[in-house]
C-alpha cells in the first residue's frame, strides 16, 4: 500500500504519495520540460523551483482540493503560501527520498550541494 501524507491550509489540500511507476515517468518528463524553461537571468530560487520542486511536488499529488484546475501552472504554484508549500515539499521528499536533488547516497553532502547548484544553473555535466 502507498504511503500518503495530506497537507491543508486556507482551503487548499494536497495528498502526496510515494511515486508509482507511472507517476515516476510523469515526474521525469515534467522535470525535463521545466529544465528547458530555466533562463540565464532566473535567480537561484526560481531555478530550483523550475528544475526540482515544482515537477516533484506536482507529480506526487494523488488528491487535491481548492485548486480551480490541475495541474496548476508554474506561476500559480509560485504564488501559493509558503506555509502550504514547505510542508508539501517536505512530505514529497520524505515519501520519495530518491527524488531529492543530489540524493545519490554515495555522494558526500558538500558534493550534493554543488551538484544541486550546478544542475539548476544549467551547468550539469559541463
Amino acid at each position: 500500500m502507498k504511503q500518503l501524507k495530506t497537507i491543508s491550509l486556507n482551503g487548499y489540500s494536497v495528498t502526496v504519495a510515494e511515486l508509482d511507476c507511472l507517476q515516476g515517468i510523469r515526474q521525469e518528463i515534467l522535470r525535463e520540460e521545466m529544465a528547458d524553461l530555466v533562463n540565464e537571468d532566473d535567480d537561484m530560487g526560481i531555478r530550483l523551483q523550475k528544475r526540482f520542486f515544482y515537477p516533484d511536488m506536482i507529480a506526487t499529488v494523488v488528491e487535491r482540493a481548492g485548486f480551480e484546475k490541475w495541474p496548476i501552472s508554474f506561476e500559480e504554484f509560485c504564488l501559493l503560501p509558503h506555509r502550504l508549500t514547505k510542508p508539501w515539499r517536505e512530505a514529497v521528499y520524505e515519501l520519495n527520498p530518491d527524488l531529492y536533488p543530489g540524493s545519490d547516497s554515495n555522494q558526500p553532502p558538500e558534493e550534493k550541494k554543488e551538484s544541486i547548484l550546478d544542475s539548476s544553473s544549467g551547468n550539469a555535466g559541463s
